[in-house]
């Protein structure tokens, strides 16, 4: 019924939403039987982010389904393998209680190089199983603020023996985003370590917590580093899933190369092959295969690992390149400058329409060759710079590369300029309902374009100025003008919807507010119909397409008329107030007429203001409106005030603590537009501020 009334990432902590949780021991009955099943918990800590937070089962899933996008391309065009390359910086932090846990800083650099010989496969890890995964790392050479660093933090705490994960990464943490964060502990939840994976990139507990004495161990007896680090960069246990194997990209760990396996169980010697799954040929295997009990990211013996698949480290430098890829744009593995400055510059303006020039003054403190940039491509060599923004609309990023003789010395500083298109769009609808078969026209407010096209969900059916559309069946329509500038290089669009259906009831009123004993006419305006019900506050009058109907009392009176055609009905009401005309001020209830009966005028809102006033909100024709009025209905004030070119009204509105109102506008009820809210001082006729 309508009514008219014109009187008025794959793993990551709970704590990737900066909430605090703990990270509670593991229950036994969660351990697996084999003493080594306790080697990583990383599992477990996916589990409990994705049962605590649905916000981050819901990035998780996007993640690991843009990387399942990504490689059905990359292996469906025949691909063999990404190309690494890559040096990813590393941060320790020593959680101790000087005890054995605070191993000294030659063990963990010899830990980081044992870590760079199991990723490039080489010398004890080249066991003739793996690949060189092209992936390296280093142990920081500069800390967050660029200084001298030796890549090693030790702190002091009882929080080494890690039963809240957040507390304990807090003590010592650097920008996830620019560094790999590495906690050793004394225990860490009484397994080997635990890692968060690519979706909990930047998040506090992004990183990997390790016991500390698994860096000590030689050989492969080390590989708890590789291990872990082998989920930071979007590995799963190859063990995962069991059998299932429909879709070696979807089931399992998510590689092809690894076939499926359904065991954590060691074998009793490295060279006995075990088989647990007869699923390898249902996908990515022409013939059966053993489990890879020698992968880095398997339960088999610690002397049984020695590397990795091609396809594992395709899953990492993907990984890297798309999610972690901030740790690619950091300097933190470079000698830090002998003699460091800063690269700065000032933008005469940041916000500008398409076409103007902004200048670009250099303000750096050292440097002596200059490199600027807008949104990667280069402009300038020149110590300062201007750039003409006629390419388009939106936002620009500019940035100053300052360099001397020395490679370590290199700075950059970003800023960002906004290009706004001269161009608006707007139009007004005649109409936002019709029938099927109705023909609605469309009349083109913008400004500052020439070129038009005009949209029905996204299908262009005009190019003129203005347009009309017969709407051929029943449903709800997206109506676009995309307006392109004088220039022809910026395009602007705006939208509303036209709802269409079977028939639409209407009528018109010859008086709304009669008094006792007028006869009031009624002129059936509706679309579609064929045959009508009359009613007034639900009792039948009439079935005449017409009507016509003499009031004996005063009161309201909802008149109601329901149009059929078939299968189809609608039903549009209308309230009559019906009232003595007297002289004197009304008492107690009282119905006063405001306004123009026969304008185009609404109210939307009415509210109690300063010394027993009232405020109306609404529309005049296509203007926002607001009226005080008093406790006998009488108008103080009236404004009208145009926030668009559109037919805009009062949409909401409140009065705050200081008498202010606040309200929000719109541009038409269907509009997809960005409207208005403002802070007005009514009572001096002064906008505080218009968002």
């Amino acid at each position: 019924m309508r009514l008219s009334i014109l009187s008025t990432a794959v793993t990551i902590f709970c704590l990737y939403f900066f909430q605090k949780a703990q990270f509670p021991k593991l229950n036994e009955a969660f351990v697996p039987a084999n003493i080594e099943a306790e080697e990583c918990l990383t599992d477990l800590y996916l589990q409990q982010q994705l049962a605590m937070s649905p916000s981050f089962k819901k990035e998780h899933e996007k993640t690991e389904e843009q990387a399942l996008r990504f490689f059905r391309s990359y292996y469906g065009r025949g691909e063999k393998s990404l190309l690494g390359g890559f040096t990813l910086p590393i941060v320790i932090h020593v959680i101790h209680q000087n005890g054995p846990e605070n191993v000294p800083d030659w063990q963990i650099i010899q830990a980081i190089e044992w870590l760079n010989d199991g990723f490039e496969n080489i010398n004890y890890y080249d066991q003739g199983v793996g690949v060189n995964t092209g992936i390296q790392f280093c142990l920081a050479k500069r800390d967050p603020d660029g200084n001298a660093t030796s890549g090693i933090n030790r702190v002091q705490s009882p929080l080494t023996n890690v039963t809240d994960d957040l507390a304990m990464k807090n003590l010592s943490r650097w920008d996830p985003t620019r560094y790999i964060n590495i906690w050793l502990v004394a225990d860490a939840n009484g397994a080997g370590g635990y890692s968060t994976l690519p979706a909990s990139h930047g998040s506090p507990t992004d990183g990997i917590v390790m016991k500390a004495e698994k860096i000590m161990n030689v050989g492969s007896g080390h590989s708890t580093m590789i291990h872990e680090m082998g989920h930071y960069l979007g590995l799963n246990h190859t063990f995962n899933g069991g059998c299932t194997n429909n879709d070696c990209l979807v089931d399992g760990d998510k590689v092809c190369d690894t076939p499926p396996d359904g065991s954590t169980a060691p074998p009793p010697a490295c060279s006995i092959s075990i088989n647990s799954c007869n699923t390898d040929t249902n996908s990515g295997f022409p013939t059966d295969q053993d489990d890879l009990t020698w992968n880095y990211v398997d339960y088999g013996n610690y002397s049984c690992r020695a590397g990795y698949t091609q396809g594992q480290a395709d899953r990492m430098c993907y990984f890297i390149e798309n999610v972690r890829s901030s740790l690619l744009n950091t300097d933190a593995c470079l000698d830090p400058c002998p003699n460091p400055f800063i690269a700065s510059f000032n933008s005469s303006a940041t916000d500008i329409m398409l076409g103007e020039t902004v200048n670009f003054l250099n303000t750096s403190t050292g440097g002596n060759n200059y490199e600027w940039q807008i949104d990667g491509n280069v402009f300038s060599n020149n110590t300062n710079a201007n750039y003409v923004f006629n390419t388009g609309a939106g936002d620009f990023v500019i940035s100053l590369m300052a360099t001397v003789a020395d490679p370590n010395c290199t700075e950059i500083y970003y800023d960002t300029v906004h290009v706004e298109c001269p161009a608006v769009a707007s139009f007004t609808a005649m109409n936002l309902e019709t029938v099927s078969g109705g023909t609605i026209g469309f009349i083109n407010n913008s400004s500052n374009a020439n070129n038009y096209e005009w949209l029905i969900d996204g299908v262009v059916f005009s190019t003129n100025t203005n347009a009309s559309y017969t709407f051929p069946s029943v449903g709800r329509y997206k109506i676009t003008l995309i307006a392109t500038d004088i220039s022809g290089l910026c395009q602007e669009e705006y939208s509303l919807f036209v709802n269409v259906s079977c028939m639409a009831a209407s009528f018109t009123s010859s008086d709304l507010f009669p008094a006792p004993g007028d006869n009031v006419g009624f002129i059936n305006t509706s679309q579609g119909g064929n045959s009508y019900t009359w009613t007034i506050n639900g009792n039948i009058e009439s079935n005449n397409t017409d009507f016509s109907f003499s009031f004996p009392n005063a009161g309201v009176f909802s008149v109601c008329l329901e149009g059929v055609n078939g299968n189809c009905e609608d039903v549009f009401c209308q309230e009559l107030f019906v009232f003595e005309s007297g002289g004197g001020e009304c008492e107690g209830t009282f119905v006063r007429r405001i306004g123009n009966s026969l304008a185009d005028e609404q109210a939307y809102f009415l509210l109690p203001y300063k010394n027993g006033n009232f405020i109306i909100g609404g529309r005049d024709d296509t203007r926002s409106i607001l009226l005080e009025v008093d406790a006998s209905g009488n108008i103080l004030t009236q404004r009208a005030i145009d926030f668009t070119n559109g037919n805009d009204f009062i949409r909401y509105l409140i009065v705050d603590s200081e008498s202010y109102l606040i309200g929000a506008t719109r541009d038409q009820p269907d509009a997809s537009t960005v409207n208005h809210v403002f802070k007005y001082d009514f009572e001096n006729d002064d906008f505080i501020w218009v968002r």
